[in-house]
């Protein structure tokens, strides 16, 4: 399975790998142009005063507090950095997550030579991992910081893991749960982690064995305490900020079949990504509910029925093909996080959840070409030219979802037209045009919003402040109640009502539904 690791062929993987990486800084260096974009940025970034100072004594304290529904204290001190060294300049918080996205390039390349001894294979799935679609909104999302830098040290943990189960060492160990705790720090979602290196026990370390499983699984346990603390941690403060559907709004059945069917939505878009978007509506969100068995009941009973036949295969080919095995049990575990059993948010899935979970898929592609290749050899020089053709294909397509994210506007005008009933891109791109003042454009987004969701508040919000500088202040008094009635504690709805009801000459207003 090897390849030699010297002579003319290590000479081209190293060019190949080098030409890789200056196309992934070429693809994602438009970035250097684009603003922040107001779903989120301002939050984590653009708005936020601690962050802006720099880093501070202040700032490290609260950066490993529970901030914005989440805990990632280095995922904060990554933007703080950011800050102290360029200022609140977004092109330049923009670079430092593509070269992260690069470092990780490289490093899931150097990850699967020195699993496998495999570089050209190694080179494609980096390739395949660096290249598509689905990447950019990891990358080119200020916000997003935390997918790369968890990806990095996720891809760290992984490459001190092979060195561990190869040479052992209590260094080596301390190192692997230093990179777990660290990458758990940047984004919870490495709560997994712990049973992929589980995996790549049985292939393709060839450790698993009936004499060594007891000890195997003793050796992850403190790999798990690690992780259920960070991962517990996490959905505590996510309940307690209502970032999470309780079973009173998502049913288990809405649950789990909007997971099912995700899992295979994913798989869909790294085969075919169109169609791409910032945010996409939960079906239960914006679906009737007797059209709900239609659109999500009976799409996640056959998804959930594929799902299974596919790992009951990869489970009876695992000794044919091991990779098919780890490849398809790599993307279920990382995916399982925040593929929506415990639903965090309002959208139904997101493309940024791709970034770690479809190498999996990369790498069981990659290992069954070679394994065609080395079965029919007549066939290699065909598939080296369509691997290559793939490659060259999702430049493009690339290309142009990254200049989705050139600003706000640009960004929820593509969502809106590649998506249905998006109230939150709809409510986004009325604020754009509010703030533009572009009133009647904003009023005609967030009326369209507010049909899709009557009780989204923040478009609620939105309306109403259009309402009063387009002089229509019995419209937004109206608005403005109903905002409180959704959201009693908003203070900017609080303020914007007060200032209505003095310009109406009515201090105290009716209760008007």
């Amino acid at each position: 399975m090897s390849e030699p690791s010297h002579g003319s062929g290590a000479r081209a993987r190293a060019l190949a790998l080098a030409a890789l990486l200056a196309l992934v800084l070429a693809l994602y260096w438009r970035t250097a142009s684009h603003g922040f974009v107001a779903y989120d940025d301002p939050l984590y970034v653009s708005e936020n005063p601690l962050v802006a100072r720099g880093l501070t004594l202040e700032g490290l304290r609260w950066a490993f507090g529970f901030q914005a529904g989440n805990w990632h204290p280095l995922t904060w001190l990554s933007h703080m950095l950011d800050a102290e060294l360029f200022g609140l300049a977004p092109g330049a918080h923009h670079l430092v997550s593509v070269i992260l996205h690069a470092l990780n390039t490289a490093l899931l390349f150097l990850l699967v030579r020195r699993l496998s001894g495999v570089g050209w294979s190694a080179l494609f799935v980096a390739a395949l991992f660096a290249l598509h679609p689905l990447r950019a909104e990891s990358v080119a999302w200020a916000s997003e910081r935390k997918d790369v830098l968890s990806g990095t040290f996720w891809l760290l943990t992984l490459l001190a893991y092979e060195r561990y189960a190869r040479h052992g060492g209590a260094r080596r160990y301390v190192l692997v749960g230093a990179c777990l705790a660290l990458g758990l720090m940047a984004k919870s979602m490495l709560v997994t982690l712990p049973l992929v290196l589980l995996l790549l026990d049985v292939w393709p370390l060839a450790r698993w064995s009936k004499d060594t499983r007891a000890a195997l699984l003793r050796e992850k346990l403190p790999f798990v305490a690690l992780a259920l603390a960070a991962g517990s941690a996490t959905l505590w403060i996510q309940q307690s900020e209502g970032a999470v559907g309780s079973l009173h709004s998502l049913s288990l059945a809405e649950r789990a079949s909007n997971a099912c069917l995700t899992y295979w939505v994913y798989l869909v878009k790294t085969l075919a990504p169109a169609g791409l978007a910032c945010f996409v509506p939960h079906p239960v969100v914006v679906t009737p509910r007797e059209e709900l068995a239609r659109v999500l009941f009976w799409p996640g009973l056959l998804s959930f029925v594929a799902l299974a036949a596919v790992t009951a295969l990869a489970f009876q080919q695992r000794r044919v093909r091991p990779h098919f095995w780890l490849g398809w049990l790599w993307y279920l575990l990382a995916a399982a996080p925040v593929i929506g059993f415990v639903q965090v948010g309002q959208q139904a899935y997101a493309d940024r959840y791709t970034y770690l979970p479809t190498i999996g898929p990369a790498l069981a592609l990659a290992f069954e070409l070679r394994a065609l290749a080395a079965r029919r050899p007549r066939l290699r020089p065909l598939l080296v030219a369509a691997c290559a053709l793939v490659l060259a294909a999702l430049v493009p397509l690339s290309a142009r979802q990254i200049a989705t994210w050139r600003d706000s506007r640009t960004l929820f005008t593509h969502a809106l037209a590649v998506t249905e009933h998006n109230y939150l891109a709809g409510t986004f791109l009325g604020q754009v045009e509010r703030r533009k003042g572009e009133l009647d454009a904003a009023r005609a987004h967030l009326e369209r919003a507010l049909e899709d969701n009557k009780f989204y508040a923040p478009a609620m919000l939105e309306l109403g402040l259009t309402l009063a500088e387009l002089d229509d202040l019995t419209g937004a008094r109206k608005a403005l109640k109903r905002t409180l009635r959704n959201d009693p504690a908003n203070s900017q709805a609080q303020r914007a009502l007060t200032s209505v009801e003095q310009r109406l000459g009515d201090g105290q207003g009716g209760d008007e539904r």
